[in-house]
């Protein structure tokens, strides 16, 4: 495990919050954020179905949570903790 710096801040998301608006994909100058939806029956609606960061582009501009209107994306610095 690296050792992170105290300030490090990781992105996560909370897929209940989100609503699939595009903006967080939008803010980012790298591109390092792609999502797929798929159509809720019966409805126009559409649901995440998932999500993806690349954190070998992500240049920690946190432009994207900044973007984010539903409070889906947000910092976390223990982002890594669980990686073995």
């Amino acid at each position: 495990m690296p050792e992170l710096q105290p300030r490090f801040r990781g992105v996560c998301l909370n897929a209940g919050n989100c609503i699939v608006c595009g903006l967080c994909t939008k803010a980012c100058p790298n591109n390092v954020l792609s999502y797929e939806t798929v159509q809720k029956p019966g409805s126009k609606k559409k649901l995440l179905s998932s999500y993806t960061i690349d954190m070998q582009l992500r240049m920690f501009a946190n432009l994207c949570v900044e973007a984010c209107k539903s409070s889906a994306l947000y910092f976390n610095p223990k982002i890594l903790s669980s990686v073995p």
